[in-house]
């Protein structure tokens, strides 16, 4: 890289990961390093962006990653160094995002939570259901205590969550809730600057396009297109979100919305990762459908890299769409 370089290492910046389960943050917050390793990101060439996973994550990476993850009972940190080239200059920078349990941010859970997951979480009564109010309460409070410090923000959601006017009212609640709270500590997010609107599992809204689908995915016209015509429903909803996080924040903020999923789309043969012969995908009866190629346990993450990258950054490519595009 150019010998005229940024070392931005001593400045650690955080991104909040926001989604409740089975929205896909896991897997996300899984890919963001093979993303980046294999070059299925949008950013140019000429960036040269790179990903070294450090601590805690390294650990978390060497798990099994081609099952699908079980519900995330507790925080999991990933600390990353990030390089990149910018109009001739190297910037490295150290990134810290987090991943939690969903339920950090819907109290109440149940129309976004899978029914396995649901029965579970019934069966616990009496004492044990107050303790695990209790324990989710404590980890809600240091959630929004680190949350409070975050420079970029990447708001998660599956398909057929984002376009549900009632799922984008609770999570503005929540956004409500938490920004209240930010006012009485007098924080502010004074630190906020990009948030990105993810929408994964962008794969199922290209099934309908065959072995035509990798195309249409790697065309950021058609991209938008088929964004805006999917989340016309909701504009309004969304609208009034960022109209509040902007007035709370007091400053503008640069609000993106990208297009992602971590099985994305078989390079052989152009259609979606997804398994022919696997049980049809219910929303209420399981998190994700199978990959296209499950005893090879292949997958091709598609833009999982990006949010982090630009939520932490603010370095832009041709698939994070300003939300005015979009909406």
């Amino acid at each position: 890289m150019n010998e005229q370089a940024k070392d931005a290492s001593f400045v650690e910046k955080r991104v909040g990961l926001i989604g409740p389960p089975g929205s896909g943050k896991s897997f996300l917050f899984q890919d963001i390093a093979d993303c980046v390793s294999r070059g299925l990101h949008g950013f140019a060439q000429q960036h040269r962006l790179s990903v070294q996973p450090a601590g805690e994550y390294r650990k978390f990476l060497r798990r099994e990653r081609y099952q699908v993850p079980e519900a995330t009972t507790d925080k999991v940190d990933a600390r990353l160094e990030l390089r990149y080239l910018d109009n001739g200059i190297e910037y490295r920078e150290q990134v810290h995002t987090r991943d939690g349990p969903g339920e950090l941010y819907f109290r109440n859970v149940d129309e976004v939570r899978p029914v396995a997951q649901m029965q579970s979480a019934n069966a616990a009564t009496g004492s044990d259901a107050a303790a695990n109010t209790a324990t989710l309460d404590d980890m809600r409070r240091e959630w929004h205590e680190w949350l409070g410090a975050a420079e970029g923000l990447v708001l998660v959601a599956s398909p057929q969550r984002i376009t549900t006017r009632s799922f984008v009212s609770r999570v503005t609640e929540y956004v409500e809730d938490f920004t209240e709270e930010e006012n009485l500590s007098g924080r502010r997010l004074s630190e906020l600057q990009r948030i990105v609107i993810t929408v994964t599992m962008f794969d199922l809204l290209l099934l309908p396009f065959g072995t035509q689908a990798l195309n249409v995915a790697l065309q950021p016209d058609a991209v938008l297109q088929i964004l805006r015509t999917y989340l016309t429903s909701v504009s309004p909803e969304l609208g009034d979100m960022v109209s509040y996080l902007r007035g709370q924040a007091k400053k503008k903020l640069d609000i993106r919305v990208l297009a992602t999923s971590s099985y994305g789309f078989n390079l052989e043969f152009g259609c979606p990762n997804v398994d022919p012969d696997a049980t049809p995908y219910a929303p209420h009866a399981s998190q994700l459908p199978r990959p296209f190629d499950v005893d090879a346990a292949k997958r091709f993450p598609y833009m999982t890299a990006d949010a982090f990258v630009f939520a932490a950054t603010g370095l832009e490519n041709e698939f994070l769409f300003p939300l005015q595009k979009v909406i």
